[in-house]
């Protein structure tokens, strides 16, 4: 089983490389004047749609490599608890989506905001905060307990003694 989840991250690697290159290459190189980021309307659309199309597509494929993420370390490690090879994908995924929605958009669609609060709050649960309480009244989240600690990998007990 180990071998075809593998099999099938690196797919989805090459899947989403492909999907983003070809995107680029087919599509997005002619709405673009020296910028990152396309900048040229292309009749119907707005110079502003074509920004959050790019941003979009390129989502599909940061998904796409975060669900990789998931399928490898699931294969490295089947007895490792699912939360612990779960969140830090969707975390990482999610975070690079806000960037390219940001940035994408100039931070003019709120997608940002939303894929960020994803981000956070799934790290935030990888570290252990599950103290959160949302008071339905007033609309504020409150953080009851603290984040546990980083643990150090193993070995690395001495390294900073040793500097």
């Amino acid at each position: 089983m180990e071998s075809l989840l593998t099999l099938a991250a690196g797919l989805l690697i090459v899947t989403g490389l492909i999907h983003s290159l070809l995107g680029e290459w087919l599509i997005f190189r002619h709405l673009r004047q020296g910028t990152w980021v396309p900048q040229l309307g292309a009749p119907p659309l707005r110079a502003r749609n074509i920004r959050i199309l790019w941003a979009t597509w390129h989502l599909a494929s940061v998904f796409g490599w975060g669900f990789a993420v998931i399928l490898w370390r699931l294969a490295a490690t089947p007895e490792a608890p699912v939360h612990d090879l779960v969140l830090p994908a969707v975390s990482g995924a999610s975070a690079v989506g806000a960037f390219l929605v940001l940035v994408g958009t100039r931070a003019r669609h709120p997608g940002w905001v939303a894929l960020g609060a994803v981000a956070s709050l799934s790290w935030a649960a990888l570290r252990g905060a599950s103290g959160f309480r949302l008071d339905a009244a007033s609309g504020v989240l409150e953080l009851r307990q603290r984040l546990r600690p980083i643990q150090q990998p193993a070995g690395w007990a001495g390294f900073e003694q040793q500097r």
